[in-house]
Order: structure tokens, then C-alpha cells, then sequence
């Protein structure tokens, strides 16, 4: 081996990267290892966050203690209910009368139903009427800064508020048998459960990150699509609002000329 190729093996041996060679070629393109088996990459910010919005309302709005009391009793119900999945795009899969006991179970206390009002600046979100109904308030526009406070809170995958929220998921799937582990997993998976009063956190959140990225994703395309779509019309209400109210003349200019915004176009 010449000194160049043992110093380029050198250089890259600690790096998680696989050679040019191992790859195969498919329909001239080079796929990953992972893609190759069909695993496809899932953003938690663009596609796996969306799906369980309702617990990233609870968890930037309630102390994080209350909060977790909160997923427990929610994992334990709503598992012994049949959900293996607490996401929107999977609620939206279940029975009517299914998913109304589990929004009771969520919605017991008003500091909860008030937590989970932004939910209904959503008209798409699966089972919106049952979601209104266990939720009883009329959302307003202060609940746009609700949501932003929410998802500036739980947009960073890595964050506290995504870790825990992230760790619901996890629950679910180990309530439900989706999700197994060896015997030699036993006190990590203790840690699982006593989250996150056992074990070194540094320790526990990533692997906690990384078991729940391989979790099975159901979240609908329509509903990110949707999600998305609003947040940017609800961003330009706000801005337009702002404006507004720090100069009279452009509401009266806006007013008096009658100009109309499709925020849906």
C-alpha cells in the first residue's frame, strides 16, 4: 500500500462513512447502505414534529414534572385504550368513540384544555371536532404566539422539550410490544421507564433519540402539508397585524382601498 492510501486510511478510519466501492448503483444513482433496505431518512422538524404538536404545546406551557405526569398517565390509558401511536395521522386512523376516550383521559384538567388550544387553529388536524369538543375553549390570536413559543421550544431535535417529547413516542411503542429489546438492555430500558430521574441523562436522552428515530412513522403528508401551509399564512396575519396597529394610516389605507389577501392561494 503506497504512503498516500495509508495516510487517507489513516485520516478517515474514525469516521462513520462507508467507500465508494461498497455502493451500488441504481438507476445512476449511488443509495445508502440504509436506502438500499428501503429506510428512508424522517426530519423530526419537518415531518416527525407536526404529528404530535399537542405534546409539544403541553410541554413549553406546563412545568416540565406536571408535564410528564401527564404523558405517563396519557401512555398508560391510552395504550390499555389499543393506541400504539400518539400521533395526529394515527388518531385519525381510530374509531370515533376510540379517540374520544382518549382526548377525555388528556383533557381532564382546563390548565391541559387550555395548554392544547393552539390545536384548533387547525381545521385540518384529524378528528378536529373531537378535539374541540374535549378542548372547550374558542382559540384566539394570542394562541399564534402560543404556537410559535411551543415550536421555538421543540424545533431543535436535540432540545429538552423534543427529547421528552421524542421519549412519549418511545413509551408507546415499549407499552404497546411494538418495540423489544435483549436482556442485556434491561437497565437502560429501566432508565426508559424512571425517565428521568435514573441513569446518566447524558447518556439517556441520546439513546433515547436514537431508538425513537427508528420507530415506525405514520404521519400523514397531507396534514404536514397543511401544517405548514398555515403557519406561513398565520406568520403573515400576525405580521400584517403588527403593522396595523403600529401605523394607523396603513390600516386605514388598507381599510379604505378594501384590499383582499388569499392567504390560501
Amino acid at each position: 500500500m503506497s504512503k498516500n492510501k495509508k495516510r487517507e486510511k489513516g485520516k478517515f478510519k474514525d469516521y462513520n462513512i462507508s467507500r465508494l466501492g461498497s455502493h451500488k448503483l441504481v438507476d445512476k444513482k449511488l443509495p445508502s447502505h440504509l436506502g438500499q433496505l428501503g429506510v428512508a431518512a424522517c426530519s423530526w422538524q419537518d415531518e416527525r414534529m407536526p404529528d404530535v404538536l399537542w405534546m409539544c404545546l403541553i410541554i413549553s406551557q406546563i412545568p416540565r414534572e406536571k408535564a410528564l405526569t401527564v404523558f405517563r398517565h396519557v401512555i398508560t390509558k391510552w395504550t390499555e385504550f389499543g393506541i400504539d401511536n400518539p400521533g395526529s395521522s394515527s388518531l385519525g386512523l381510530l374509531p370515533e368513540e376510540k379517540v374520544k376516550d382518549a382526548l377525555r383521559e388528556l383533557c381532564k384538567v382546563d390548565e391541559i384544555k387550555y395548554a392544547l388550544k393552539p390545536l384548533l387553529l387547525f381545521p385540518f388536524l384529524p378528528h378536529f371536532n373531537l378535539w374541540k369538543e374535549a378542548i372547550g375553549f374558542e382559540p384566539s390570536s394570542d394562541d399564534w404566539n402560543t404556537l410559535s413559543h411551543a415550536l421555538l421550544k421543540c424545533d431543535f431535535h436535540q432540545s429538552q422539550e423534543a427529547t421528552d417529547c421524542r421519549w412519549v413516542k418511545l413509551m408507546f411503542s415499549i407499552y404497546s410490544r411494538k418495540l423489544h429489546f435483549d436482556e442485556t438492555f434491561r437497565e437502560r430500558v429501566q432508565c426508559y421507564f424512571e425517565y428521568p430521574n435514573r441513569g446518566d441523562q447524558r447518556e439517556v436522552r441520546p439513546s433515547i433519540r436514537a431508538t425513537e428515530i427508528g420507530i415506525d412513522q405514520n404521519s400523514s403528508s397531507e396534514v404536514k402539508k397543511a401544517f405548514f401551509q398555515l403557519l406561513r399564512d398565520g406568520a403573515l396575519i400576525n405580521i400584517i397585524s403588527h403593522i396595523c396597529n403600529q401605523n394607523i394610516n396603513i390600516k386605514e389605507t388598507l381599510l379604505n382601498n378594501l384590499i383582499k389577501i388569499d392567504l390560501l392561494s
